[in-house]
């Protein structure tokens, strides 16, 4: 005789009831945790300072070329692009950091790859190649993050590395 019946969400028994019921890293067990929540898990204190730092090195971009902009270094024509720039980076940042999207992380490293090649055409310098390397690593982290962040919502599993 068959005691198992399927309702959906987990295969229960007569005697043992939901087997899930016992685990406690299950997401029917878990309070629901928020991303925000979810990344300030001592588990993962690496993935959100890799996360920071990536926001804080366009942060870092953005105020250098602001300071070229004050400084006079920047004029003409390149003043307006100057600006620009100085804006997409540090709304990049924010968004880096506040959302931890990896579309914005794949779109910051396209535009720092397209910035460092106009800059080698135009100029001969390798300029803003480290908007190229904050984008690199916003793409590592944001897709790893958010690999371990769908683990979390579909299996309840937590990591257990530091």
């Amino acid at each position: 005789m068959n005691n198992f019946i399927n309702k959906g969400n987990g295969t229960t028994n007569e005697f043992y009831g939901n087997m899930y019921q016992n685990n406690m890293y299950h997401p029917q067990n878990q309070p629901g945790l928020s991303q925000k929540d979810f990344l300030n898990l001592p588990q993962l204190y690496n993935i959100k300072i890799m996360i920071y730092v990536s926001a804080m090195m366009l942060y870092f971009c953005s105020v250098e070329n602001l300071i070229l902009i004050l400084n006079g270094t920047i004029v003409g024509d390149l003043l307006i692009v100057g600006i620009f720039d100085c804006v997409v980076l540090l709304v990049f940042g924010i968004l880096i950091q506040t959302t931890y999207s990896r579309v914005v992380s794949v779109i910051v490293l396209c535009y720092g790859i397209l910035q460092l090649l106009i800059s080698i055409v135009k100029f001969g310098t390798m300029g803003g190649l480290l908007v190229v390397v904050a984008g690199a690593l916003a793409v590592y982290v944001t897709f790893k993050f958010d690999k371990i962040w769908k683990d979390y919502v579909n299996y309840g599993n937590i990591p257990n590395y530091k």
